[in-house]
């Protein structure tokens, strides 16, 4: 059905609902579902209705100078802890806000119809609040920017009481996050006589990969002996009785061992479920593996939202979802909404398109059945055992759509086997004298994984800090042609700089360490289970910077507290 396209400028009234989108890309496709069509001033219009958006956060909170005044930075003036938060537009954004404020002020109802998390809920919500405006406010919540899912959820608009907890939750991080950098950087570059940045997720990762590369760099090898035999299709290996690797005479007797008795012969099924729904860390990791950065993995991600072919991608939720679940902020894993990968978008997006195609048919075809053989035998008085694994195509399920190889590395090629191995058998036991290696540097894959793993940042943030990281100069990305990964990925290395390693040196484990994450997730837990008063987590964290800032001045370097 066509609709009457109005005119609408800030000079004319008319009587409309104003939707308010995060960033310009989005809009598009709420304009398809709404009947609007773009205008000469870049909004979208329709009887009824007017789409504009946001461009990311037009406002950010103010620098330390709006509360203390400009001049030199002096330890006298930490910890700065504003009374009350100011929030702030660049210049470049003062003609958007502008905008968007002449339509308020027209406007009948406002939809907030930014990202469907706290990030969002901010960037949306602040913007009502600087521009004053106290009529009717609605949220969009939409998992999927599809047809389908957009026009259920603009008819089932929620009340702006339901997302209290992601707005509270949303600046809570804001205001932690700005009282641990600005204070902290401020007093490390005052202590050093140099400019120090300190951030609660970016110092916290850059001293774990400080601390691959000291592992790496201080490696000394450790010499040991392992052992294995060779019966009929089976290789047993050798199970030492305790973890220890020093060189063991008895174990080289061993080789003089030629008999073997069978304690146990096993045949039985396991079932192996496929790999975990796709949140946007799994999904990037292992389009890096297949050589997508994650800088170019991200953009793709977000253009196949924007355009309704995968699901909100900023999910840490591993849960699929399922019909006729009413709670409209459950998030799930990604998933596809539509059956193709439009023909416009770019390789890489075609490619995390296909990863994301592939892991839900994995999904739907369930846990695969393993035919399992396990053996022990004694040989020597050592114990000897293996757990041969295979599938059979029949019950291969989601294994039938790997895309990759790693999925199948713990299945060995052997086929179903009625072989029954004798109590008492002739075979040589093999010792094999072996060195113990040190860990890989890190790739950008196997970071993001640790990142997630660790509950190092968050969906939204990951991929941005570990970049931030090479921008400030404290990281770096190494050549294929420097780096040798044995796990066969084409993710690229990443490492610590001089100057990276030179700052984490220089600061102490309260500062490098997870105390600003815990004090963080303290607050988050309490705000996300109904805590709408803030007040006792921004003191706790002002104290501590206090102890913290204190320590660095009155204690010589280096110190650790």
């Amino acid at each position: 059905m066509n609709k009457k396209i109005l005119p609408v400028t800030p000079t004319q009234a008319a009587s409309f609902t104003f939707y308010l989108c995060e960033k310009p890309s989005q809009i598009p496709s709420l304009a398809q579902a709404l009947g609007a069509t773009r205008q000469a001033d870049g909004t979208y219009a329709a009887t009824g209705v007017v789409i504009s958006s946001a461009s990311g956060h037009l406002l950010k909170l103010a620098i330390p100078e709006a509360y203390i005044g400009k001049g030199s930075w002096r330890m006298a003036d930490l910890p700065i802890v504003p009374s009350t938060w100011i929030w702030q537009v660049s210049n470049r954004h003062h003609e958007r806000l502008a905008k968007i404020g002449a339509y308020l002020k027209m406007a009948d109802a406002v939809v907030i119809a930014t990202d469907p998390d706290e990030e969002g809920e901010v960037i949306g919500r602040q913007i009502l609040h600087a521009l004053d405006y106290t009529g009717t406010v609605s949220r969009l919540w939409v998992s999927a920017l599809n047809p389908v899912a957009l026009s259920n959820s603009l008819q089932n608009l929620r009340p702006l009481s339901a997302t209290d907890a992601y707005y509270h939750a949303g600046r809570v991080r804001h205001e932690l996050d700005w009282l641990f950098g600005m204070n902290l950087s401020r007093a490390f570059s005052l202590r050093f006589d140099e400019t120090i940045r300190i951030g609660r997720v970016k110092t916290c990762l850059l001293n774990e990969l400080v601390k691959r590369d000291s592992e790496i760099a201080d490696f000394k090898p450790v010499f040991h002996h392992t052992a294995h035999v060779v019966v009929g299709d089976a290789r047993l290996e050798w199970q030492p009785r305790s973890n220890s690797l020093c060189d063991d005479a008895d174990l080289l007797a061993l080789s003089q061992t030629t008999h073997g008795t069978c304690l146990c012969t096993e045949f039985y099924t396991e079932a192996l479920p496929p790999p975990l729904p796709y949140t946007l860390s799994a999904l990037l990791a292992d389009a890096s593996d297949m050589g997508i950065s994650l800088q170019n993995g991200y953009k793709a991600a977000q253009q196949l939202y924007e355009c309704g072919a995968i699901s909100y991608p900023r999910t840490s939720s591993t849960t699929m979802p399922a019909a006729g679940i009413a709670e409209f902020a459950a998030h799930h894993a990604i998933i596809n909404t539509m059956e193709w990968c439009p023909a416009w978008l770019s390789e890489d997006a075609k490619q995390i398109f296909r990863l994301v195609e592939l892991n839900g048919l994995m999904q739907m075809m369930g846990p695969a059945t393993l035919k399992v053989r396990r053996l022990v035998f004694n040989f020597g008085g050592e114990i000897f055992s293996a757990s041969d694994r295979w599938v059979e195509d029949a019950n291969a399920a989601w294994m039938n759509f790997c895309l990759r190889n790693s999925y199948l590395t713990f299945v060995n090629n052997l086929k179903k086997s009625s072989f029954c191995l004798a109590e008492n058998v002739q075979a040589a036991v093999q010792v094999v004298r072996k060195q113990t290696l040190p860990p890989e540097h890190f790739t950008e894959a196997s970071l993001l994984r640790m990142m997630a793993q660790s509950g190092i940042g968050t969906e939204a943030t990951r991929v941005e800090t570990i970049g931030r990281l090479v921008t400030d100069e404290v990281a770096e990305f190494v050549a294929q042609s420097e780096y040798s990964s044995n796990n066969g990925t084409q993710s690229r290395a990443i490492r610590s700089t001089q100057s990276g390693r030179d700052l984490i040196h220089k600061l102490p484990y309260a500062v490098t360490g997870p105390a600003m994450e815990d004090r963080l997730q303290q607050a988050l837990s309490a705000v996300r289970n109904g805590q709408a008063d803030t007040s006792s987590h921004l003191l706790d964290a002002s104290e501590w910077i206090t102890f913290t800032i204190h320590k660095l001045i009155h204690n010589p370097i280096p110190f650790h507290f």
